[in-house]
């Protein structure tokens, strides 16, 4: 089967994800990415053929113009000329566009085109405030011009249905894949090895905040928490800082309980940074897959997350990981408390993610699945 997967995304967990799945499905097919840049993608040591021809976003008006004619003409004579059984868009080129040139495409293309939702709405918003939103009739033509539609989780199925009319029929659950692979690209350190490292106190209980920094993710819920923790608790943030909100946070009676990296880091340099926490948090208050957490199963550390069903449908309290209270950061610090105090059973719980993590979102799996989907 030949598959053409299209994502303009130069780094980050829509990046990781295509490369593992196309790394899944090489196997037996032919794979090739339309993409915009292969640096991160040589980590994974792809044979499947990749084509840097696509230019990233930009807020440029005139450049966003000139970006989506050239993009959407790769894509048309790629998928015609390449005579491709299927096209598998991992993101969006243009949500206010794309309808319009999926239409144009399915015209001469009489094959499945497929999309995976990864973020059903922009993750500023919440479903309420969305559905009024000048956005949302563009999200219901692009989503509605897709012949077939991945989403990772049984919940997000209902809504993309309900709230944007869109044939059940068209709808297909399968998991995020696992980021076990990540260990094959990154040096395992010890506790003491990573924290040397950083250049950070070794006898500290060290929460980790990795990724963007963005105001969904919450990381003012942990901050504020941290004042009703004991003194020898932590943070250790790394990560680009989006919204800068996170600069004025950093409260100066807490400086000493602050250790930022505020920069992106790169995918082979990321185990430094679990390896040297205790405990891992994603303290956001909306997302829609769980991607987020999966490298903190890849590298064994144990995660406390918000009560998120994006979070919970994987996540069993106490047994593979830890949840509290979506934005209650009383809760959160009560549940970080007892698992200071506990910390003897922070291997068992890191043991049972990684277990669960190599057993239920096994990518290998997921490919065969998708293949079925491709053929239906």
């Amino acid at each position: 089967m030949k598959i053409l997967i299209i994502n303009t995304l130069k780094s980050g967990g829509i990046l990781h994800y295509t490369a593992s799945f196309a790394k899944a499905l090489f196997d037996n097919n032919k794979v090739k990415i339309l993409t915009s840049d292969i640096s991160e993608y040589s980590f994974f040591k792809l044979k499947c053929s990749l084509s840097p021809l696509l230019y990233e976003d930009t807020r440029n008006i005139f450049h966003k113009l000139i970006r989506l004619f050239w993009n959407y003409c790769i894509i048309f004579f790629t998928a015609l000329f390449g005579r491709y059984d299927t096209i598998h868009f991992q993101w969006p080129i243009s949500v206010k566009f794309d309808s319009f040139f999926i239409k144009c495409l399915k015209f001469f293309y009489r094959k499945p085109i497929v999309f995976t939702v990864h973020d059903l709405i922009p993750l500023e918003y919440d479903l309420k405030s969305f559905s009024k939103s000048h956005l949302f009739k563009k999200y219901k033509k692009f989503y509605n011009s897709f012949n077939k539609i991945i989403v990772h989780l049984d919940y997000i199925k209902t809504d993309i249905i309900n709230i944007f009319d869109i044939k059940q029929e068209k709808i297909f659950v399968i998991p995020h894949g696992n980021y076990l692979n990540f260990r094959d690209f990154n040096k395992i350190y010890t506790k003491k090895e990573a924290r040397e490292l950083l250049e950070i106190p070794e006898d500290k209980f060290y929460i980790l905040f990795f990724g963007y920094i963005r105001n969904y993710k919450g990381l003012d819920v942990l901050i504020k928490s941290l004042s009703h923790l004991p003194e020898n608790i932590c943070l250790l943030i790394s990560g680009k800082i989006v919204d800068k909100y996170v600069l004025d946070l950093l409260n100066k009676d807490l400086k000493d309980r602050f250790y930022l990296f505020p920069e992106y880091i790169k995918i082979n340099e990321i185990s430094k940074f679990f390896n040297a926490s205790d405990l891992a948090c994603y303290p956001y208050k909306n997302i829609y897959q769980s991607g987020a957490i999966h490298t903190a199963f890849a590298f064994n550390t144990p995660v406390i997350t918000s009560s998120l069903n994006a979070f919970t449908s994987i996540i069993i309290d106490s047994y593979n990981g830890y949840t509290f209270k979506t934005s209650d950061y009383k809760d959160l610090a009560d549940k970080i408390l007892k698992i200071y105090n506990n910390s003897s059973k922070l291997n068992e719980i890191s043991k049972n993610a990684y277990n669960f993590a190599e057993k239920e979102l096994n990518w290998n799996k997921i490919a065969k699945k998708t293949i079925e989907i491709y053929k239906k």
